[in-house]
């Protein structure tokens, strides 16, 4: 039998679609060697543990949350990623537009 150069799995891509139940996620992972970085090969995931389906919902919500804060002037604070300033739209780099 060969030895394999990866030691590890990355995942590179989630795709996710709440919208038709059951919830539809599906991954494409590398296989990886996490001494060099080198990346041996793909592959694709959509069995998942009961876990991480929760942990995909927590997800969902905090993201909700983060889109909550960014649309609404009463949601429950400002979004920030590491320290960084929220980020802002077109509006805060043109100014108002009049309403027609």
């Amino acid at each position: 039998m060969r030895t394999v150069k990866f030691d590890a799995i990355r995942i590179g891509e989630l795709s996710v679609n709440f919208m038709t139940p059951p919830v539809s996620l599906s991954a494409k992972a590398a296989f990886v060697c996490t001494k060099t970085g080198a990346t041996h090969g793909w592959t694709h995931g959509g069995n998942w543990s009961k876990e991480t389906i929760e942990k995909l919902h927590a997800l969902r919500e905090s993201m909700e949350n983060d889109l909550a804060s960014t649309h609404f002037e009463d949601a429950f604070g400002v979004t920030t990623y590491d320290g960084m300033p929220p980020v802002s739209g077109l509006g805060e780099h043109l100014g108002s537009v009049p309403q027609i």
